[in-house]
């Protein structure tokens, strides 16, 4: 079901699923997040989650993705990049050194902390 606007109490909401996601002042500030909050929706986010993110609520998840050490350094470098990995960096170094042991890796890792 796509998202649809809807006058709420403190101004004009953002509802997935009847789930107020957010609540802005104006009908413009809403519309603007409509065709962002369809898209998320689309990729199968849950209406919380894209709430959440659009207040600025930490929305991480409370496991590390060991994944990313998987591949190259340098694709690990790029998923470091992100910022997505840095509530888990003790938890990544630690599955480096138990796991390949890569001198670049544990540096890149280091770096993030």
């Amino acid at each position: 079901m796509p998202a649809v606007l809807k006058r709420v109490e403190g101004g004009v909401g953002v509802l997935a699923d009847d789930e107020v996601v957010i609540v802005m002042e104006t009908e413009d500030q809403a519309r603007q997040l409509v065709d962002w909050v369809n898209y998320q929706l689309k990729t199968g986010m849950e209406p919380a989650l894209i709430g959440a993110m659009l207040r600025g609520e930490s929305v991480g998840s409370s496991e590390p993705d060991l994944s990313v050490l998987a591949g190259s350094v340098g694709d690990l470098k790029k998923a470091l990049a992100s910022g997505d990995h840095d509530d888990h960096i003790d938890a990544l170094v630690d599955a480096e050194r138990a796991g390949k042991a890569r001198k670049g890796a544990l540096e890149a890792l280091e770096a993030r902390r």
